[in-house]
């Protein structure tokens, strides 16, 4: 057995991570009022489950501070206390109080099982409560909080069928609705008093079915004189009568984030670009007041001295002339740290390429002197590159909201949207999940947005530039792996039945395996994978006929990944039984193809080591990394990459001593 870990100083080396730019995503910029000189100050937090999530607190005038809170990847919520405490909240399951002065913090547990909580938590002085949402699979689930007393109040588990909070607003009568959406529109209503919540549909008020899955006109509302509160392509709410109620209706959709005197200011995202317009209610004119380069809708709001405020997705805050939309400020902020990083991919022997989570941003590092640099946007929308591959010189990136498929040219200037440009873009696709390629053809599959099923497949031939795709190949089915036959002819291919986030409930109860023509993308065989399987995988070939897979699921009643060989010879796919299976070795939680048939890498609780699995049995051959802090692999070409939370390990010898 070799033992890296015993031969790092010759054989594996270490480069630091480069930092980038944190992403202000998904977090709503909130005034927390005038600070002790008079100035109002707002916060946002970005998102950063390496380095921990950092906060801008900045006045109006531009004066910040960054606040990093090193233990938590981030909150989406937030709401003052008072002039100097805040409370956050990024996971129900918790709460943070955050002095502003002294920066002291307290976490209160709140009884909830652990969920990504987006923004609308609504924060009570009046009352000393806090309430919020979110979904912890399979039941959505609300929390109030007794931060007066600093106790956890009630846990409404089921407390409605939509999954995700968005925003919310005071009902005048001492009660807050919140918004929270998919797959409808629903309207909860807290009382603080009683702590007590009542459900109010869209549907219910138009009197008709309703498909609601984002959260892109509902990121914040607006209210007028008579406490009436706009709800775009709803109306106007009477949150006291708890009815709609007549009044003007916006002829574009955006997020309204402020009104006054007749006025509606709202936004909306277009690509890498945030819109600002106008809208007069008494005539209906809207004009486009501004644009802001990533901008986020999140992260733009009114000043109680009449400005637009806006912080975007890379940390550069600005401040606008509501009236005409001239720029009076703009500075970008010190808040660039290591992220997590999704991809790697080597460019040649002195470069290696990455991707952060959610920024939509890569960065190289020059392998000979350690030097890293950021390169700036790669692909439009907000998200993050999933997918990617090296294809002769050039490299192609994937990227989350929109599946946009981009080149890179790695010897010309790194300058979006011209390099990388785009070169495929699926009209239903959102997150790129599974990816292969022949030298030539890039395949992949992209899951459906939010609150659908099922996937759609692209195939890109870099020579031609012509991308072609099919939706739903596999009806209902996500595929969540793709391996190129040994024939060259098809993918292999394994399922998931849920949608994106299991923000949808599935129309069957299995889980595929499946073949797939590789030139008209149509399926050619499928088999079943066994029962409690929530998600099926292909990772690569053992031998001509013979492919190695995992399945995901709940077996004997344990959450568990087994193994299994796929037999592939044929037309058609061998069955897929569970007593043919086994747990990986070592308790292993993920598999690495290495692009040896039968060699695979094996990610367990300990790090990562190389496995035959030629055998009857599996062969534990060495160990990759022993580093229980690596938490991702990347092999091309015969080079291996570990991932570390602040640096890479390559190492270029190992697979050519088994190969």
């Amino acid at each position: 057995m070799i033992n890296l870990a015993e031969e790092t100083s010759t054989m594996v080396r270490r480069f630091a991570l480069p930092p980038a730019q944190d992403p202000f995503v998904n977090t709503p910029l909130i005034s927390l009022g005038p600070g002790d000189d008079g100035a109002e100050r707002f916060w946002i937090t970005s998102w950063n489950s390496v380095s921990g999530t950092q906060a801008i607190m900045i006045t109006e005038d531009g004066r910040e501070e960054i606040h990093r809170f090193d233990d938590h990847p981030g909150f989406y919520s937030a709401g003052p206390e008072d002039a100097a405490t805040l409370w956050l909240c990024g996971d129900l399951a918790k709460v943070v109080r955050h002095d502003l002065r002294s920066r002291e913090r307290q976490v209160f547990a709140t009884g909830a099982p652990y969920a990504l909580m987006f923004g609308g938590m609504v924060v009570d002085p009046l009352s000393g409560k806090l309430f919020g949402l979110a979904f912890p699979p399979p039941t959505p689930t609300a929390i109030s909080f007794d931060f007066r007393n600093g106790r956890a109040g009630s846990v409404f588990a089921g407390v409605c069928d939509e999954h995700y909070s968005a925003s919310h607003f005071a009902n005048g009568d001492g009660t807050f609705t919140l918004l929270a959406f998919n797959p409808d529109l629903a309207l909860l209503r807290w009382d603080p008093a009683t702590d007590t919540v009542t459900r109010t549909l869209a549907s219910e008020l138009l009197g008709r079915p309703v498909r609601w899955t984002d959260r892109m006109t509902i990121s914040a509302t607006i209210t007028d004189d008579d406490g009436h509160v706009y709800l775009p392509e709803v109306g106007w709410y009477d949150p006291i009568g708890q009815r709609l109620v007549p009044g003007p209706e916006a002829g574009r959709r955006m997020n309204w984030f402020a009104l006054r005197d007749g006025k509606a200011w709202g936004s909306a995202m277009a690509g890498e670009m945030l819109t600002v317009a106008t809208w007069d209610l008494a005539t209906g004119v809207i004009t486009e007041l501004c644009r802001i380069p990533d901008g986020t809708v999140q992260g733009v709001r009114m000043s109680a001295a009449g400005r637009i405020v806006a912080v975007t997705m890379f940390g550069t805050f600005l401040v606008i002339d509501a009236a005409d939309g001239s720029l009076l400020q703009s500075r970008h902020l010190p808040t660039d740290s290591i992220g997590h990083v999704d991809c790697l991919r080597r460019i040649d022997a002195d470069r290696l390429l990455g991707t952060t989570f959610i920024t939509q941003r890569f960065w190289s590092l020059d392998l000979r002197t350690g030097a890293g640099e950021d390169l700036g946007r790669a692909a439009p929308g907000g998200g993050e590159v999933l997918q990617t591959w090296k294809i002769k010189n050039k490299v192609y990136l994937a990227a989350y909201t929109g599946a946009e498929l981009v080149e890179y040219d790695p010897d010309r200037a790194a300058r979006f949207p011209e390099n990388p440009r785009v070169v495929a873009q699926p009209s239903s696709g959102m997150r790129p999940v599974a990816a292969a390629d022949d030298g030539r053809l890039i395949f992949y599959s992209s899951n459906h947005h939010y609150g659908e099923l099922g996937c759609v497949l692209t195939r890109y031939d870099t020579e031609t530039g012509l991308a072609t795709y099919a939706d739903d190949p596999l009806p209902g089915q996500a595929i969540r792996s793709l391996v190129i036959n040994s024939a060259g002819t098809a993918l292999l291919a394994g399922t998931a039945m849920e949608a994106d986030c299991q923000s949808a409930p599935p129309t069957d109860d299995h889980c595929l395996f499946a073949t797939i023509d590789s030139v008209t993308l149509g399926a050619v065989s499928t088999t079943r994978a066994p029962a409690g399987t929530l998600a099926a995988r292909v990772h690569g070939v053992i031998d001509t006929e013979r492919y190695l897979a995992t399945i995901t699921g709940r077996f004997d009643d344990l959450d568990q990944v087994r193994w299994l060989i796929l037999d592939a010879a044929g037309d058609e796919l061998g069955p897929a039984t569970l007593d043919a299976t086994s747990l990986l070795p070592e308790g292993g939680s993920a598999v690495v193809a290495t692009g040896i048939a039968g060699l695979f890498v094996i990610k367990s609780r300990a790090g990562f080591a190389l496995w035959d699995f030629r055998a009857a049995e599996p062969v534990r051959l060495a160990t990759v990394c022993d580093d229980p802090s690596a938490y991702a692999c990347q092999i091309q070409d015969g080079s291996i990459h570990v991932l570390l939370p602040d640096a890479v390990l390559i190492d270029d010898d190992l697979l050519a001593r088994f190969g």
